[in-house]
């Protein structure tokens, strides 16, 4: 499942956006990375954004066009959960506060 989102900002001030809106730190805890900025070539184009909640890993790139979802330049952005399990209740609690935010979203379930 993945989170569509709609933001004009450069990766940097979207992730901003996405952690003031749901309520996320500033940096991850050990033992874990504590840089939430990452690079990969297989996601998002390059950089992306990866924030440990509760044990969850919480995925946020560009859409650039991956495996799973097609680039649409409609939805600049997606978020995604990087750990096993049922997370569609987490998805809309989180489109929920995404677009109080004023984020505009679209849940895609991909199977």
């Amino acid at each position: 499942m993945y989170l569509l989102c709609d933001m004009a900002e450069d990766l940097d001030g979207a992730a901003a956006r996405v952690r003031e809106a749901l309520n996320l730190p500033a940096a991850n805890k050990p033992p874990h990375e504590q840089s939430q900025k990452r690079y990969g070539l297989n996601i998002g184009g390059g950089h992306y954004y990866l924030f440990d909640v509760l044990g969850i890993e919480l995925c946020f790139c560009k859409n650039a066009g991956e495996v799973a979802i097609e680039e649409d330049p409609r939805w600049s952005y997606y978020l995604c959960i990087h750990s096993e399990g049922d997370f569609s209740d987490l998805f809309r609690q989180t489109e929920k506060h995404m677009n109080i935010a004023g984020i505009a979203t679209k849940l895609l379930n991909v199977a």
